[in-house]
């Protein structure tokens, strides 16, 4: 479907906008920000950033518009039966509306619908969900209320054309929230200097001659990361030292 003039400067205005907040350099601040201009630029009303970990579950979520209610309600019972949950999804693409996983009408009967959707007023719910190396790593929720439209192929064409900006903007932000906290003692000074270096972006060769050590003592030392934070990428290391950290911050 073509976007009409006044929808294609909305959605360049939204890159814009985008393009300014890709080096806020705090992940939980680029969360919100995102969803700010979502709303501003594109008119999402309500919406939510999470996190995902490991084991694909829901963590840490930036609400937007939303009660804290319903989050509850949420985490106590209904995330099984979201369609939309990432262990739910039956397929790959990055932005999945209800009814790309179930039919409308098993969907229409369903509790999550009857007892959580209806309850709350939300009519629609569309997600986006952000990738790091093949794994899930954060999610973007948008719900309609009974008084907005549903979502329809002209949301999804403004979302796809939006994804990859606001992933690369989630993945720098990852890396600067990790560079930027104290490693307090979570980390050894060798295991520190080499996280520093994959937060730049640096391959192997690259921080083994940064650190003036092999190669194979650096993927060593990666190994024995890997198995400390049960991380399977450099991206979820990140991620996982990033939340160790923030933890241990925040109790000072």
């Amino acid at each position: 479907m073509n976007l009409t003039i006044q929808e294609s400067k909305e959605l360049l205005n939204t890159v814009q906008s985008l393009a300014k907040i890709q080096i806020n350099q705090n992940l939980e601040t680029y969360r919100y920000d995102v969803l700010n201009i979502l709303y501003e630029k594109l008119g999402f009303k309500s919406s939510l950033f999470w996190l995902v970990d490991d084991q694909k579950n829901l963590v840490n979520p930036i609400l937007f518009n939303i009660e804290e209610s319903l989050i509850r309600e949420y985490f106590q019972y209904f995330q099984k039966h979201d369609p939309l949950h990432p262990k739910n999804i039956k397929h790959t693409q990055a932005i999945q509306s209800i009814t790309n996983n179930v039919s409308e009408k098993e969907y229409l009967n369903s509790d999550y619908h009857n007892l959580f959707m209806s309850k709350y007023n939300v009519r629609d719910e569309m997600a986006i969900y952000i990738q790091v190396d093949n794994v899930y790593a954060g999610v973007i929720g948008l719900l309609r209320e009974n008084d907005e439209l549903n979502f329809n192929q002209n949301d999804y064409t403004k979302l796809n054309f939006l994804i990859q900006m606001i992933e690369n903007g989630f993945i720098f932000n990852l890396q600067s929230t990790a560079l930027a906290r104290s490693p307090l003692t979570t980390l050894t000074n060798r295991e520190e200097e080499i996280v520093i270096e994959i937060a730049k972006g640096k391959k192997n060769y690259e921080i083994a001659r940064q650190l003036f050590i092999s190669e194979n003592t650096v993927k060593k030392h990666l190994q024995n990361l890997f198995q400390k934070f049960e991380a399977r990428n450099r991206i979820e290391l990140l991620y996982k030292i990033s939340n160790i950290k923030s933890s241990i911050t925040s109790n000072f």
